[in-house]
């Protein structure tokens, strides 16, 4: 095979393992971890629980978050994206949100009422699995 022949297939399989490895690359960064979609109901003895945080933490890395509504309904959200790390989470349920930010800090604070084996001393545990995950949360303050 003639040298300048050869030089062009040497290009050639250089750019293609090039084009790949960046193609692999940018496919690969910024998909995160696997997430399981979150909904569910929470309610306090008996009735929904609407304006409550709903926080998942997960063994490692970040929380996902959800809002009940009025009627207790609540969706999880993982840094903008719907749904939840899959595995085992510690849950967290609060009425009571702290301050965004200082000017805030001297806004009355909304009241907890959930009790702190909810949130602050949770013993709530769930699993997260791929797909959809219905997860009530049926709390009681007896």
């Amino acid at each position: 095979m003639p040298m300048r022949r050869m030089g062009a297939v040497i290009r050639h399989h250089l750019v293609g393992i090039l084009s790949l490895t960046i193609l692999s690359a940018c496919m690969g960064s910024g998909d995160g971890p696997t997430l399981g979609k979150v909904t569910g109901v929470v309610t306090l003895d008996g009735r929904p629980l609407p304006s409550a945080s709903v926080f998942f933490a997960p063994e490692e890395g970040r929380p996902s978050r959800g809002v009940t509504d009025m009627n207790g309904r609540y969706e999880l959200s993982y840094a903008g994206r719907p749904g939840a790390k899959v595995g085992s989470h510690l849950v967290r349920i609060s009425t009571a949100i702290a301050p965004m930010s200082e000017d805030e800090s001297n806004a009355i604070q909304p009241r907890e009422n959930v009790p702190a084996i909810y949130n602050s001393e949770t013993t709530l545990h769930v699993e997260v699995k791929p797909g959809s995950n219905d997860l009530d949360f049926e709390l009681v303050t007896k």
